[in-house]
């Protein structure tokens, strides 16, 4: 029986899904882009720290991810409590459009 040299990209998108974007960005493999998306949607964001909520939430940004993708980030970050809001700084990072839905889902 034969081993299968294929790793899932969801292996790779829970570590390295900024890096994963850029390059799907640079070389433009749409199949990338799109799996970044639906691992967004399937992804247990709940367990994943509120830093590295934000590392993604910049990236899928910066990358033009869909609007459904962008959302599940947003939520997952407005259920922080406003003290770990406040330690990220989000001014610094995020555009306005984010800050204010953020703002607003509190």
């Amino acid at each position: 029986m034969r081993a299968s040299i294929y790793i899932s990209v969801s292996t790779y998108l829970d570590r390295n899904f900024e890096t994963l974007l850029r390059l799907a960005n640079k070389y433009q493999v749409k199949s990338l882009k799109h799996e970044s998306e639906e691992y967004l949607k399937r992804a247990a964001l709940q367990a994943v720290k509120a830093d590295q909520i934000l590392t993604m939430l910049i990236a899928a940004n910066e990358y033009h991810l869909c609007r459904p993708a962008l959302r599940f980030l947003v939520h997952r970050l407005a259920n922080e409590s406003n003290e770990s809001l406040g330690r990220l700084k989000l001014n610094r990072y995020l555009p306005a459009w984010v800050r204010y839905i953020v703002s607003c889902i509190e």
